[in-house]
């Protein structure tokens, strides 16, 4: 059985206490999306799965993470001023798959120093 707690007298609140409940509670601020890194990212790894024979730097679960990511938030990628951003497709986004790209020599470079990096 337990026993009941005697309850202490409550001392009353400070001036600073009274404050602190007072003001305003902060927005939770949203996560900032880098919608030109993800563009890069989709397209370099995607060359790396479909087009050049080596294994992945990245698991499957992350490559498909920055193709929701993208799909999420696509109205960003149209916004956006990424030299590449027509090659990224709504369809291929919800496939989370990139094989039917057709890389610019940028991106097959990019990869090449990204699997170099991974060694």
């Amino acid at each position: 059985m337990r026993k009941k707690r005697r309850k202490s007298p409550e001392k009353p609140a400070t001036e600073s206490e009274i404050s602190e409940i007072k003001r305003p509670i902060k927005k939770r601020r949203k996560k900032r999306i880098n919608i030109g890194k993800l563009i890069s990212d989709y397209l370099i790894h995607s060359y790396i799965y479909y087009e050049s024979g080596s294994q992945p730097v990245i698991s499957d679960s992350e490559f498909d993470n920055i193709c929701h990511e993208l799909y999420n938030n696509y109205h960003l990628v149209e916004k956006s001023d990424h030299i590449h951003k027509k090659l990224v497709k709504l369809d291929s986004l919800s496939a989370t798959t990139g094989f039917d790209l057709k890389f610019p020599n940028i991106v097959k470079i990019c990869a090449i120093e990204v699997l170099k990096e991974n060694k």
